[in-house]
């Protein structure tokens, strides 16, 4: 595969530090994602989700 064969993924910093900006947006890219993967869930698999939701609190 040659470079011109590959897709760039880029990143606009979200934040006036650059390391930090790069670090959000790729957060917010994969929330993005999740977010896009959860809204062809099923309900029976929403019940999983939920159970491991309350399962597991956050600290």
């Amino acid at each position: 595969m040659t470079g011109a064969d590959r897709e760039r993924l880029i990143l606009e910093p979200l934040a006036d530090d650059p390391g930090v900006g790069r670090w959000l947006a790729a957060l917010e890219d994969a929330r993005r994602d999740t977010l896009a993967e959860l809204r062809g869930v099923t309900p029976e698999h929403r019940s999983h989700i939920a159970w491991l939701r309350d399962t597991f609190p956050k600290s």
